[in-house]
């Protein structure tokens, strides 16, 4: 029998959380995945407190939602156990709140960081419920002079699930080595998503403030999703704390990130 497909979203009862939440129950209702939202105590005597607090959240919820959801309350320890839940239940990916860019730098210096950076499957990073009340129908493919293995596959599992339409957008360097490498890295993008018949359309970023350039050009083509990757482990807080990326994630737009960690090696 297939196993059922999952979303994990880690909630602390906070306004934040249940962003991620409704933005999860979103997705849900066009892909019929299912949500488990996941609560770590650090002893038992906190669980009743908890499961009144996830039953209060249901019964707030549209009825249409109640049969994609359900609840998990954990003893351990969220570095630990929040990757521990995702991988036992072989989660798709995970999504968590964030409200802008104060928020983004204190979570570099959180408990959450380690989650994150820790994590085998992506973490989907959002601000605010879906903008066009729609979840992954455009995505956002920016290539550097990088290029990952899993950044592909996952465009590859995205389109199989939501069918979804690809803005492969080179970022257009000045620089002849890194133009070069990333005109590599768009002809290596492009034959991929031919060969596995993915739609996607061609849309530079210019050069210059990148990360600027880049969420323009997203909310230009209202995009649902932007999709990017980084290496795990320390790394994650040059993803979080470096001014590029920061702008991205806790872009003014409000544009959810796919955030996903890639093997120590390029194409």
């Amino acid at each position: 029998m297939e196993q059922e497909r999952v979303i994990v979203v880690p909630c602390d009862f906070s306004e934040t959380s249940r962003t991620a939440v409704d933005y999860a129950l979103q997705i849900s209702s066009v892909s019929d995945i299912r949500v488990l939202l996941l609560h770590i105590v650090p002893g038992r005597s906190y669980i009743r407190k908890a499961e009144d607090k996830f039953k209060k959240i249901l019964k707030e919820l549209p009825e249409k939602y109640i049969k994609y959801i359900s609840y998990g309350i954990r003893v351990g320890n969220i570095f630990v156990d929040i990757n521990r839940t995702i991988q036992e239940k072989k989660a798709l990916f995970s999504v968590m709140g964030t409200h802008g860019l104060s928020s983004a730098q204190e979570l570099t210096g959180s408990r959450t960081l380690k989650v994150i950076s820790n994590s085998e499957v992506p973490f989907l990073i959002v601000q605010d419920k879906p903008y066009y009340n729609k979840a992954f129908e455009r995505i956002l493919f920016p290539i550097d002079f990088k290029l990952s293995r899993e950044k592909l596959e996952w465009a590859e599992r995205i389109y199989a699930i939501f069918h979804s339409e690809f803005y492969v957008s080179p970022i257009k360097y000045e620089d002849d080595f890194f133009r070069s490498k990333q005109e590599e890295n768009r002809l290596l993008t492009e034959e991929f998503f031919k060969q596995r018949e993915i739609p996607y359309t061609v849309k530079d970023i210019p050069d210059g403030n990148i990360s600027m350039n880049m969420i323009r050009l997203a909310r230009q083509k209202r995009v649902d999703i932007i999709l990017i990757d980084t290496m795990p482990g320390n790394n994650i807080i040059d993803l979080m704390l470096g001014v590029p990326e920061q702008e991205i994630i806790a872009n003014k737009y409000k544009i959810p990130v796919l955030v996903i960690n890639r093997l120590p090696y390029e194409l």
